[in-house]
């Protein structure tokens, strides 16, 4: 059970309810970790307007969605995996592929951006850096402003998953 309930609209402050009114405007999410941040108005606005970025970053969506699952995978946050699962194979990933992640073996991958990408964030979630020879192949292909998305994108689900854990937020269980 969640640590923290979601605010009622009569418990809201003007803040808050003028954060949430502007993020179901703009068609983003409210739920899960949200419901925590909303505790914190400013601080759920910066969050969602970097989720919103980050989703429509440089970065091709699949490639995304791999990263940002090895990044969930690694901090075992159910409602992030329940979230982003409908996500990553709205943006094409093979249930295979996640099948794979959630067994903590890497996925088969042809695509060699696929591949430095996972390869990325499993250096990252696992030692908090990237060996020398990983962030050359990745700048290579990558190029410099993706591979600087690519790592936002891990340190913002590693957030995200700190947050869901913290609370106890599950996925709905229907």
């Amino acid at each position: 059970m969640a640590r923290l309930a979601p605010l009622s609209p009569e418990r809201m402050s003007a803040e808050q309810r003028q954060v949430l009114d502007e993020t179901n405007a703009r068609g983003l999410p409210v739920g899960g970790p949200y419901i925590a941040y909303l505790r914190s108005p400013k601080f759920m606005a910066l969050n969602r307007d970097m989720g919103d970025f980050l989703r429509h970053s440089s970065l091709p969506g699949r490639l995304r969605q791999l990263m940002v699952m090895r990044t969930i995978k690694h901090w075992n946050a159910k409602y992030p995996w329940w979230a982003q699962t409908r996500r990553s194979l709205a943006e094409g990933l093979e249930q295979a592929a996640l099948d794979a992640i959630a067994k903590g073996q890497p996925p088969t991958l042809s695509d060699p951006k696929e591949q430095i990408a996972f390869k990325v964030s499993e250096e990252l979630v696992t030692s908090g850096q990237l060996s020398d020879a990983t962030y050359q192949r990745a700048h290579e292909l990558l190029g410099e402003t993706s591979l600087v998305e690519a790592v936002a994108t891990c340190g913002f689900f590693t957030m995200v998953c700190f947050t869901a854990n913290a609370f106890q937020v599950d996925p709905p269980s229907n």
